[in-house]
């Protein structure tokens, strides 16, 4: 290691001019900062929570409306669960206090009018059994310094199989209550949406999930915008964007986007721009601002009006946009089936 960059930057410390206070600060004692620091967490973890009943309802919602249009089913809850052990140790002790959690599963949140508000499940809920088979209890682990995901996921899987087969017997405990509520899914797109908290303004698709980012979901303030987001990344899932990568060839099948020609990838946002407008007006959502959405983000981000490598600009995408919001407005008016036009086959 070199010593002459270390002690330049401590001689520059030394030499720093001091600042004296000229005004008489109150000081805040522990107990302040300390209720300060758990109000401080509390908000944060209601405004994640906030985050992701927004993200389940417009996913729920769109996926449910547009079964008819997904190879790729699955029987859907409309709730979403979380456990004390994925919360780091700085904020578990918090979030478990704030969310009544224990060593059981419970849950986040419910989508309005989804199947799982109709059977009376409420946020908060305490997971105990479904089918007679009880969820894991993790309390032991509670004050374990790890973060995992495991309980939550274990949680899911024994739910989702309890779905797969049709209307559900779930065991819940609120208020210190024990319940029994009869959950009976709805079939819609196997494409769960995923909140990832991160300050970057983003959201992709894998094939099988979407993710969204906390900043993307604060920027998209409206349910409407937010559907415009989640429909265009739901759309790559529809439309098999990933396969269709790994089919594309060899480059393709090992590299992904990296081993993808730039003009296969625009046409491939181009396609699922197109697609998720459909998907997000069959689910009711407001289509018609979806080119003032792109608009502003243009404005706000100047760097995304003009294309990259992987993305057609937000000049194109609100003109496009627009041309597929008078597309879907004329197949209303004219009473026809709302079903993304496919490109006429060549015959010979």
């Amino acid at each position: 290691m070199k010593k002459a960059p270390i002690l330049l930057f401590l001689a520059t410390l030394a030499g720093c001019s001091s600042i004296e206070p000229v005004v008489a600060l109150p000081r805040a004692d522990a107990e302040s900062l300390r209720r300060e620091d758990e109000f401080q967490q509390e908000a944060s973890l209601e405004r994640l929570r906030q985050q992701d009943a927004r993200v389940l309802a417009v996913s729920y919602r769109i996926n449910t409306a547009n079964a008819d249009l997904c190879e790729d089913k699955a029987a859907l809850g409309g709730l979403a669960l979380h456990h004390a052990l994925q919360y780091g140790a700085a904020s578990r002790a918090t979030a478990s206090r704030y969310f009544k959690l224990d060593g059981f599963p419970s849950v986040l949140a419910v989508a309005p009018g989804g199947a799982a508000d109709k059977a009376g499940v409420r946020m908060g809920d305490t997971l105990l059994q479904v089918d007679g088979v009880s969820f894991n209890d993790a309390g032991a682990r509670i004050a374990d310094s790890k973060v995992t995901y495991d309980e939550t996921l274990r949680a899911k899987e024994l739910l989702d199989k309890a779905l797969s087969d049709g209307a559900a017997t779930l065991t819940v405990r609120r208020d210190g209550q024990t319940l029994t509520l009869q959950l009976q899914p709805v079939t819609g797109c196997a494409y769960e949406a995923q909140l990832i908290p991160s300050e970057d303004v983003s959201a992709w698709a894998d094939g099988q999930r979407v993710f969204i980012t906390t900043a993307f979901v604060r920027y998209a303030a409206a349910d409407d915008q937010l559907a415009v987001v989640l429909g265009h990344e739901l759309g790559h899932n529809v439309l098999k964007h990933r396969t269709r990568i790994k089919d594309g060839g060899p480059a393709g099948a090992i590299l992904g986007n990296m081993g993808t020609a730039p003009g296969g990838l625009i046409t491939l946002e181009r396609e699922a721009d197109y697609v998720g407008l459909y998907l997000m007006a069959r689910a009711g959502y407001d289509y018609s601002q979806a080119r003032d959405f792109w608009r502003q983000y243009g404005a706000d981000y100047g760097r995304s009006r003009y294309s990259t490598w992987t993305h057609p600009g937000s000049l194109e995408r609100a003109m496009n946009i627009g041309a597929a919001a008078d597309e879907i407005k004329a197949k209303r008016e004219r009473g026809e089936p709302l079903l993304p036009t496919r490109p006429q086959a060549s015959g010979k």
